[in-house]
């Protein structure tokens, strides 16, 4: 129904904040993370999610396409639901939940509060489903820093999860790979994940 609102945040308050845009106060749930980066007064552009249950409707705020891609992901999966969604991506860093999907790590999601050891294995098994990894030939893209190795094949794959392309996602980390080398330190997941959507938000 929306994409994406912007405004001026009128009010913040425990899970969620007022957006007036045209002398209309929009209420909208957002994560933790989301609300501890804003402040009452900010102009801001928010990414929604229109939520239809049969408790009712709510908006839902995101402070990019790539955490809104991931919550939509978290909230197929059987047995979560928006609170689950929004404590998953009040945990962690979005590049951190990414890496921890794409790597299996159950140990990782279930240390968040309300997700149990089932819940946070059937997050990875379907999520990894969906997105399926497979790098992508391409002249563009140098994928000798990739091929075998297996901290840049699960950059890839997370980026994946966070809704890019196969080859824009590939081509992200080979640069973010090349960057690193370049400083002179070795490459983690994590470190390229961070590095790669820093690249796609400057395009």
């Amino acid at each position: 129904m929306f994409d994406y609102i912007k405004g001026v945040i009128t009010r913040i308050a425990d899970g969620y904040l007022v957006l007036e845009n045209n002398d209309i106060g929009y209420r909208i749930e957002a994560s933790n993370t989301t609300l501890a980066n804003l402040k009452v007064n900010d102009r801001i552009k928010l990414f929604t999610y229109l939520s239809v249950k049969d408790d009712g409707i709510s908006l839902l705020g995101f402070y990019s396409p790539e955490e809104r891609v991931m919550f939509t992901g978290l909230v197929s999966v059987s047995g979560v639901g928006t609170k689950s969604g929004f404590a998953l991506l009040s945990g962690m860093p979005l590049a951190t939940l990414a890496t921890a999907i794409a790597c299996g790590d159950v140990k990782a999601l279930s240390a968040i509060k309300g997700i149990g050891k089932k819940t946070a294995e059937r997050i990875i098994l379907e999520l990894k489903e969906k997105v399926d990894y497979e790098i992508v030939s391409d002249k563009d893209i140098d994928i000798s820093f990739i091929k075998g190795n297996t901290v840049a094949e699960d950059a890839v794959f997370a980026l994946q999860a966070l809704g890019f392309g196969k080859a824009d996602s590939a081509k992200a980390v080979a640069e973010a790979g090349k960057a690193i080398a370049g400083a002179g330190n070795a490459a983690n997941t994590n470190e390229l994940i961070t590095i790669a959507l820093k690249s796609f938000n400057k395009r």
